[in-house]
């Protein structure tokens, strides 16, 4: 089966598969089975070596993985302090320690196993749901393996998933302790609860000095002013060159003929239409119209629909959801005619035309200024490459920055003060900051005295900035702050009043008294909570977390418990009043079985975790930190 497989050719890519082989690599790591042994080595598991041309494949496959997941490029450094670089090598020395068991207890994948395994692999199937070895073979080429390597690869993961399913398939966690956990998670409780709002407290009088100074001492990370950086730049865009850039008559002309189709604007008609299943409903429809009744009215009678609903808009013909002969047909009627019929995917239409907008063309005189900008700005852009070099080839000569820009003509700017958000210590927007969304990233990634790399805007253009000084994150002063402090304080006092307030009548419920009789003298509303679960919690729920924990903290309806609102807003009362367990019947719940599978899941990954520390133990590993080094 599997030579037959092999005989087959094809010229299908389906980029679906890209996720099957980027898993399977992910999980284990991929060594290369044609390289010879001259690689030097970084590292030796027992008796497997992993080379440095192995490690070095494998790293670039998972450094691309992650980049495509993330949907960015990371440099090397970057990739370095993620740990990508132990993450593959730890990956490889799992796929070593598990294809040697496997080989040494003899577990093998037969040719025919194989062949079965890549049949019924749903990337390889054709638009019937049959294995289409075309597919197969183009796949791979597409991606860069040979088949002989793919087949060397899933062999030895199917390999190693027998070894695995040896070890833990048919783990099964023990019924009470999934009954327990279940319990735990299906526990349902409810309570009525009260609510007191900060608002509800007055606002407090001023606080003394003494007060206010220690409240910001107590809150002092609340008023830390950000880092700010002294900056020089100088920054290169095409509009800077457009006073140098000459565009002949002749170049306009002919920058036109190559965009006519952008000038060209179609006819366009404002249309409504009633959609019916079948012709003979149409027709009648249609019929109707055309003694006299109204649109609005046949469209409701006949197909149910509103006014608005029979509106299609503006379009043009070519986004009439017809057959080109039936748009060019309702396209070729007048102003305020009622077609007939026209089928389409959708069932049976009839069109009646609006208004009809007719198509224009922009004449070259009418384009002339557009089409001088557009390609004046087009060789701006190729000069300023040019001057973009020169820069830097001044800068590498050991010119400063302001000598450098002085020589090439070039305006250099300076900003004092600075944050990383763009705003200046008053908190407004500094102006006449570069608009790159690189420019200020790459100031607060410079080294104070340093120069960063011209650098290349996703936006078009050039930068270069000198950090001429840091001004670390301090604590703004007091007085700089007052009013806001002030008010910062007033808010944290409602809260401790508004807490004190709820606590008080908490503890009379606790010495006897009701949640409603204190709650219509507090002036508060009393509401039932719905039935909570331990994982009830969150702003747009009944409770808060902290709330909600202790309430399950409580042994017996009656007993009390307080806590915060999920907003923040208040401090809520609650009196437990019922408490419902999961009964015998649980194991029969969709969720009960549910929670039994992912446990067992969980208990073989533990007991495969577990093993493959104790095969840490068993085989040595030794690593070549230089090897791997030399990489970089």
């Amino acid at each position: 089966m599997l030579d037959s497989l092999r005989k087959q050719t094809g010229s299908w890519i389906v980029k679906a598969f890209l996720g099957v082989l980027i898993l399977s690599f992910a999980v284990w790591g991929i060594g290369d089975i044609f390289r010879g042994p001259s690689d030097a080595t970084v590292a030796t598991v027992g008796d497997v070596e992993i080379t440095r041309s192995e490690f070095g494949d494998a790293y670039r496959r998972e450094l691309d993985r992650l980049n495509r997941r993330m949907g960015q490029q990371l440099d090397a450094d970057q990739a370095r302090r993620l740990g990508i670089e132990n993450l593959t090598l730890q990956r490889m020395i799992n796929r070593a320690l598990f294809d040697q068991v496997a080989l040494g207890y003899g577990l093998t994948v037969s040719d025919k196993d194989l062949a079965a395994d890549i049949r019924s692999n749903p990337a390889f199937r054709n638009d019937l749901g049959r294995f289409d070895p075309l597919y197969y073979r183009d796949m791979l080429r597409q991606l860069g393996y040979t088949r002989e390597y793919f087949e060397y690869v899933r062999r030895a993961d199917l390999r190693r998933t027998q070894l695995m399913n040896g070890i833990a398939l048919g783990a099964e966690t023990p019924r009470p302790v999934v009954d327990a956990i279940f319990r735990h998670r299906a526990e349902r409780r409810v309570a009525d609860v009260a609510v007191v709002l900060n608002s509800s407290i007055p606002t407090p009088a001023t606080p003394d000095d003494a007060v206010l100074e220690q409240f910001y001492k107590d809150s002092s990370g609340r008023y830390m002013a950000p880092e700010y950086r002294a900056l020089t730049y100088v920054a290169l865009t095409p509009e800077q060159l457009l006073d140098e850039v000459t565009v002949t008559e002749t170049e306009i002309s002919d920058e036109y003929e190559s965009r006519l189709d952008e000038f060209i604007e179609p006819e366009r008609r404002d249309l409504s239409q009633i959609v019916v299943d079948d012709e003979t409903s149409a027709r009648d429809a249609l019929e109707k119209l055309k003694q006299g009744e109204a649109f609005e009215d046949i469209a409701r009678d006949t197909a149910g629909l509103e006014p608005e609903d029979t509106a299609l808009g503006v379009l043009t013909i070519a986004e009439l959801p017809l057959s080109s002969n039936a748009a060019e047909t309702v396209f070729a009627a007048p102003q305020g005619q009622y077609l007939d019929p026209q089928r389409s995917d959708f069932g049976w239409h009839i069109y009646r035309i609006n208004e009809v907008i007719p198509g224009r063309t922009t004449s070259l005189e009418e384009a002339r200024e557009d089409l001088r900008g557009d390609l004046a700005l087009r060789r701006a852009a190729d000069s300023l490459f040019e001057l973009a070099n020169e820069l830097e080839d001044e800068l590498a000569g050991g010119a400063t920055l302001e000598e450098s820009a002085n020589r090439l003509t070039l305006n250099v700017g300076k900003l004092s003060r600075i944050d990383a958000g763009g705003r200046a210590p008053d908190g407004a927007e500094v102006e006449n900051v570069p608009a790159y969304p690189e420019f200020l990233p790459t100031a607060f990634g410079t080294a104070e005295g340093q120069e960063s790399a011209l650098t290349e805007s996703i936006g078009g253009g050039y930068f270069i900035v000198r950090v001429d000084g840091i001004t670390p994150t301090s604590s703004r002063p007091l007085d700089s702050i007052r009013e806001q402090v002030i008010t910062d304080w007033n808010e944290s006092e409602r809260v401790r009043l508004t807490r004190e307030r709820a606590t008080a009548i908490a503890d009379r419920i606790r010495q006897g008294e009701s949640l409603e009789s204190l709650a219509a003298a507090e002036g508060l509303d009393v509401r039932s909570t719905q039935a909570l679960t331990r994982y009830d919690a969150g702003v747009n729920r009944d409770v808060s977390g902290e709330l909600l924990s202790r309430l399950f903290a409580l042994t017996h309806a009656g007993d009390v418990a307080e806590g915060s609102t999920p907003q923040g807003t208040g401090h809520m009362i609650a009196v437990l009043r019922r408490i419902d367990r999961a009964g015998s019947e649980a194991d029969e719940q969709p969720e009960h079985r549910e929670l039994w599978r992912n446990l067992d899941e969980a208990l073989a990954d533990d007991i495969l975790a577990q093993y493959r520390v104790a095969l840490n133990r068993e085989y040595d590993i030794e690593v070549n930190q230089r090897a791997i080094d030399s990489l970089f």
